[in-house]
């Protein structure tokens, strides 16, 4: 969890979308939606040396079904023979990588390797759905009055609500909210929220809040990492039904 908590944390501080994913007989699926991603590997006792290699040169190889994919290893110290065996004959093009480096050195060459292969893409920020968290609502009072906003997704920089029309009264654009409440499934933050937009959508209306100054770093971090379990619950029910892989990679080579 520490590498999670210092190396991943930081990364989506910087607006990289970053998943952790445990089970490698099911990062084929994965790519196989997402194409062109990049994957940093951590061997471990799931597969030896050699089944890690030939499983990063499938990934590397298979471009026709998820595109080109830049992989980078990192690893915990091991033999000079067994580190020999995984590296020879991978491409690895985001490099290989040691935790015995400490999260500090780890976090650079990983950004480093981010950009290097252009990894921001178009988007500015990284925003989830919550349409499947029947919690996720913005409430705040209004005199005498609670309002309740329903929430459609959620970045580091603003929230997408719903709100009923009928109600366009009780807002307005630039409208300030110094202590709303956001609940995002079993917990909730207060933040400091400002109404940058208002649009009519059928019987509702989108409206978009904005942080303000005064929403503290520590709710600012629950959100981020609400925002990361929401892409990562997304992305794990994108694969219900798929075939997980079944290759035997420890499977000695004739």
């Amino acid at each position: 969890m520490l590498f999670e908590d210092e190396v991943i944390e930081r990364l989506r501080i910087m607006e990289y979308e970053v998943y952790a994913i445990r089970e490698y007989n099911k990062l084929k699926n994965y790519l196989a939606l997402n194409p062109q991603s990049i994957v940093f590997v951590t061997p471990n006792d799931m597969l030896t040396p050699v089944g890690w290699r030939k499983l990063i040169s499938v990934v590397e190889d298979e471009s026709a079904s998820f595109g080109p994919v830049d992989v980078g290893v990192i690893m915990h110290k091991m033999n000079e023979s067994a580190e020999r065996l995984l590296m020879t004959g991978i491409k690895c093009a985001c490099g290989s990588m040691h935790f015995e480096d400490g999260h500090d050195v780890l976090f650079q060459q990983i950004v480093r390797a981010l950009d290097a292969c252009k990894a921001h893409g178009l988007r500015r920020n990284v925003r989830a759905s919550c349409m499947n968290d029947k919690t996720a609502e913005v409430y705040c009072m209004k005199n005498t009055r609670m309002l309740r906003f329903k929430m459609i997704d959620i970045s580091s920089a603003a929230i997408a609500t719903k709100f009923p029309a009928h109600l366009a009264g009780e807002i307005f654009e630039s409208m300030l909210i110094p202590d709303a409440r956001i609940n995002m499934r079993r917990s909730y933050v207060n933040a400091s929220l400002k109404i940058s937009a208002i649009k009519q959508v059928g019987d509702n209306l989108l409206v978009i809040f904005e942080y303000g100054v005064g929403t503290v770093p520590d709710s600012m971090k629950k959100i981020r990492e609400y925002v990361g379990e929401l892409l990562s619950q997304n992305l794990e029910a994108s694969i219900v039904g798929m075939p997980v892989d079944k290759t035997d990679y420890n499977k000695k080579e004739a």
